[in-house]
């Protein structure tokens, strides 16, 4: 699932063509429903999953505290909900992938689900 959740541009297909402006250079790159519904359509057992932003309340399957040592900028997202991806929640449920890596935090964080 390559890309960044934002709301905003979540219900909307790529429309974004070179050359790009400012607003088209950021949205080219956040995941869209159709993406996720692609996804879903997966049968059998999923070994491995890739994605860019962490699965939605994944903060709390491993050891929170030590993550907020590494980046206690999160703490905001982490309490209020809003760190990470709904659609990787959803797929990590559906799907539910022997293994999940994630990149866009730059921190090695485990968590078991």
């Amino acid at each position: 699932l390559s890309g960044i959740y934002k709301h905003n541009h979540y219900k909307l297909g790529h429309h974004e063509a070179p050359p790009y402006n400012q607003n088209t250079l950021r949205s080219v790159y956040h995941v869209r429903e159709f993406e996720k519904f692609k996804l879903e359509q997966l049968t059998g057992n999923v070994d491995v999953f890739l994605s860019h932003d962490w699965p939605t309340g994944i903060a709390y399957h491993g050891n929170t505290g030590q993550l907020l040592q590494r980046k206690p900028f999160l703490r905001n997202e982490i309490e209020n909900g809003s760190l990470g991806s709904i659609p990787g929640k959803e797929l990590l449920e559906k799907l539910k992938p022997s293994y999940w890596f994630s990149g866009h935090m730059h921190v090695k964080f485990a968590a078991i689900v």
